[in-house]
């Protein structure tokens, strides 16, 4: 099970943003020392990054810079959002307000990312229910970062409030992720 190298890279450069690149070259040396696959392995975009490793260099670095605090997955995400719409791949593929033809994309970009697991939706009148299943390692991260990815594109696309509730999630000890997202209007 694996996790693409932009994951990885996404997480560098976002660290480095806000630590400064020696604070994440120290970190990354010290945790290569108790995970050599970082030390050994050239890490680039398309890489196959075993999941267990990334998770423990999430974890870590979520306990390093972070005082531990998992909700910094869901700023991930929402950075990740923002990103994609104004520099990422998704630039100009979305008009203000395409709310629910975004969040179709999601499944995809779960399965670009990750090779386990599904994104699925179910849309209703109002809302769009967004759930996470078949992940067999059930970190707070795959939670917080994909359905704040939601919330990021939300408000590039012009959402002023973006509505939601977590139904379900690992962050619960639930099984899967469920998250209701209202359309805004």
């Amino acid at each position: 099970m694996n996790v693409i190298g932009a994951a990885f890279l996404a997480r560098q450069s976002s660290t480095i943003a806000e630590v400064g690149e020696a604070k994440w070259k120290a970190f990354l040396d010290k945790f290569s020392e108790r995970e050599p696959y970082f030390k050994s392995t050239k890490i680039l975009s398309i890489t196959k990054v075993p999941i267990e490793p990334f998770l423990a260099m999430n974890d870590a670095l979520v306990a390093e810079f972070y005082n531990g605090d998992t909700q910094v997955y869901w700023r991930f995400g929402i950075k990740s959002g923002e990103w994609s719409l104004t520099s990422g791949p998704n630039k100009n593929v979305f008009k203000p307000g395409e709310y629910a033809r975004f969040l179709t994309y999601i499944p995809a970009i779960f399965a670009s990312y990750y090779d386990f697991g599904k994104v699925t939706l179910a849309p209703a009148e109002k809302y769009v229910d967004i759930q996470i299943a078949d992940v067999p390692f059930k970190h707070v991260y795959f939670e917080y970062s994909i359905m704040g990815y939601a919330v990021g594109g939300f408000r590039l696309l012009g959402a002023s409030d973006v509505r939601y509730e977590a139904l379900k999630g690992f962050s619960r000890r639930d099984d899967v992720v469920l998250y209701r997202y209202w359309l805004p209007r």
